[in-house]
């Protein structure tokens, strides 16, 4: 990643109406090269702050949405 040579099998395709279809697999890319370091460098740390306010909310953890959204890709 660091020499911008990203060598995957499947990438999770990112859409947005800004990003036209033509453009959706190389944006998508770049956002993935940009979070997998950062998740190694604690980038996504955060308080418990949002625990607090919704003591009875049940968040979705990183495991969890992983084994959803990624089940099955190669």
């Amino acid at each position: 990643m660091r020499a911008d040579n990203l060598q995957c099998s499947w990438v999770p395709l990112m859409e947005f109406p800004q990003v036209t279809p033509e453009q959706v697999e190389q944006f998508s890319k770049v956002v993935l090269k940009g979070f997998l370091p950062s998740s190694t460098h604690e980038s996504w740390a955060v308080s418990d702050e949002w625990n607090q306010l919704l003591p009875d909310y049940k968040f979705t953890d990183a495991e969890e949405f992983l084994t959803k959204h990624w089940a099955g890709k190669p």
